[in-house]
């Protein structure tokens, strides 16, 4: 899935090629889905982890260590996240944040 912030903080998602500004299911008036809500938490990179079997439990290695973090910022990304909604993670292939860095 393709997703879009744009500069006013507001998030659309593409739909069948075309991207559509995503509004809240909860509001009774049509509010947009944005940075404004408090629902509506920063994108997170999610990366893979290149070599998964080093950190499985096994008889040689019955505790394995959890990897630093300096060591996880430089496994691939393979996508973003977004916590919205009362703890609903939406999970895109490419994430486009026009918003200002302040």
């Amino acid at each position: 899935m393709l997703g879009k912030i744009n500069e006013k903080g507001n998030l659309s998602i593409s739909r069948n090629g075309k991207l559509k500004q995503q509004y809240c299911p909860w509001s009774p008036d049509e509010c947009t889905c944005g940075d404004h809500c408090p629902h509506f938490q920063e994108p997170i990179a999610l990366r893979r982890d290149p070599k998964p079997e080093l950190r499985r439990a096994s008889q040689i290695n019955p505790k394995p260590q959890a990897p630093a973090p300096e060591e996880i910022l430089k496994w691939p990304i393979i996508g973003y996240g977004i916590e919205l909604c009362y703890g609903r993670q939406w999970r895109f292939d490419q994430l486009e944040d026009l918003r200002p860095t302040e």
